[in-house]
């Protein structure tokens, strides 16, 4: 039986079923994230910013390729 809530309720509200219904909205968020960290630090450290552009680009993909390979696993 599906619990529904009143009208402007949290009654049976997920927070965990939201995150799966939106895992990819959340693995490109934080893949975006890092890479924009990522070139931030770059620019505050003093680094060339093609070198940092380059390296940000390399973290974020490195960073997704973890995540995806998590969620692989987690949902097989």
């Amino acid at each position: 039986m599906v619990k529904t809530s009143e009208r402007f309720s949290f009654t049976g509200y997920s927070f965990k079923t939201w995150a799966i219904k939106n895992k990819d909205f959340l693995k490109g968020l934080a893949t975006l994230v890092l890479g924009a960290g990522g070139l931030a630090y770059t620019f505050t450290s003093g680094l060339s910013p093609v070198l940092g552009t380059f390296l940000s680009g390399i973290g974020s993909l490195v960073f997704k390729l973890i995540v995806d390979s998590l969620d692989y696993f987690q949902s097989e």
